[in-house]
């Protein structure tokens, strides 16, 4: 069984091998899973409320490969 933390270095080299757009199109579909989840939590419906902070850590990781991704191809001019 591997350790949580192997487990996330795993996702995170799955996102890096991921394109920008489908990086992008992860972000709405998380998005849209968060919003899922919120509705269900209100009416009561939710099993697990605690998958809404991990679809944030999710989405929150997605975002940053993203944007070194963006700060690879366009790199600043530092001196």
């Amino acid at each position: 069984m591997p350790s949580t933390k192997k487990k996330n270095e795993e996702k995170i080299i799955r996102l890096t091998d991921m394109t920008v757009v489908e990086l992008v199109a992860k972000i709405g579909e998380l998005t849209g899973k968060i919003q899922k989840q919120r509705l269900e939590i209100a009416v009561g419906r939710a099993k697990n409320i605690r998958e809404v902070f991990h679809l944030r850590k999710q989405l929150a990781r997605t975002k940053t490969v993203i944007s070194l991704k963006n700060a690879v191809k366009s790199p600043s001019n530092q001196k």
